[in-house]
């Protein structure tokens, strides 16, 4: 037997009660930094930023990473305006090897490979307008060929009789041509100086842990950031192009702290003061790589946990050159 309710559109309740929320008395962001900026461009060293919360609120799960620097060759030097080269799609994540980040003296996530897993999972997650709104300010531009071409036409072999003589010539489009690497190319390009950037990546782009949105007190806050042995991984270039590196200038670590209003604040201050277990629930992420062997079948054994933390979903990617498999997991969270 099926039951049926009756409902009434919201707009005609007219007596409804006015909501509002004045549980946060302020909210502000503040900047951590490394304990120095000089070791920022040492390849394959870790870039650590601390957060030793003492009696603050704050909240991982709506911070980000500013990152500033520059695209030049080699030698130091810019490129010329016209240079076939740019950073790849989510260059910023290709700077590092491994990314971890740890709360009081337990890692709740370290994720190797974090160019390749954050790619894939945003290539599922997110919208495809993504490209032409928020996402170029974290460098995400998706790439429409493979190829580091700007030049969306060229010249037409076949030229209609009398052309020349007219000065007419018939362009077509470009096969090679890469929208997003074009974009991508007139950032750094328009830059002043040429090839500089700066880009916010989101703390829950990086890390599972972003899932888990509330405020966290006094315990610290270790981000370990170890850049990569090369930045190959990071640049987009033509054949023919110099070689090139990324200077960075500037890794600011912006965290939101929160002021609770005072009813709020001293029911936060019973939990903590009773030393009650907390739940923190999240969908951490992990990466496991292998090479491919050239055989049209190949096994590959994975470790794989039982109970709270088994692996929720599985992404496996491929990548052509060096022909490696990529493997993101997803482990469900933790407790405090």
């Amino acid at each position: 037997m099926t039951t049926e309710i009756e409902i009434s559109n919201n707009c005609l309740d007219i007596l409804e009660p006015v909501e509002y929320d004045n549980s946060i008395e302020s909210r502000y962001y503040l900047d951590y930094t490394p304990q120095s900026q000089d070791n920022l461009n040492t390849l394959g060293s870790p870039i650590i930023i601390e957060i030793n919360a003492g009696d603050n609120y704050i909240l991982p799960s709506d911070s980000f990473l500013y990152i500033k620097g520059q695209l030049v060759r080699a030698n130091g030097n810019v490129y010329d305006n016209d240079a076939e080269v740019a950073l790849v799609n989510n260059a910023m994540m290709f700077l590092f090897s491994d990314v971890r980040y740890s709360v009081g003296n337990m890692y709740m996530e370290t994720i190797n490979n974090p160019g390749q897993v954050t790619t894939m999972l945003s290539y599922l997650s997110q919208p495809d307008d993504f490209n032409t709104s928020s996402g170029l300010n974290m460098c995400w531009c998706k790439d429409a060929t493979n190829n580091a071409d700007s030049s969306k036409y060229v010249r037409s072999v076949a030229v209609p009789a009398g052309g020349i003589a007219a000065g007419l010539l018939t362009p077509s489009e470009n096969p090679n041509y890469n929208q997003g690497f074009t974009v991508r190319k007139g950032h750094l390009m328009d830059a002043n100086p040429r090839g500089s950037f700066s880009f916010v990546i989101p703390f829950n782009h990086i890390f599972g842990f972003g899932d888990y949105n509330k405020v966290m007190y006094n315990v610290k806050h270790l981000l370990t950031l170890t850049r990569m042995t090369s930045d190959n991984l990071a640049i987009h270039r033509a054949a023919g192009v110099d070689n090139g590196k990324i200077v960075l200038s500037n890794i600011t670590w912006k965290v939101p702290h929160v002021k609770p209003e005072t009813v709020k604040l001293l029911n936060l201050r019973s939990i903590i003061e009773s030393k009650q277990s907390i739940p923190v629930a999240f969908t951490a992420r992990t990466c496991e790589s292998t090479m491919v062997s050239q055989t049209r079948n190949f096994s590959w054994r994975i470790n794989a946990s039982s109970g709270l933390e088994k692996p929720r979903w599985i992404i496996v990617g491929f990548q052509t050159q060096g022909a490696d498999l990529f493997l993101a997991e997803a482990l469900h969270g933790r407790q405090l």
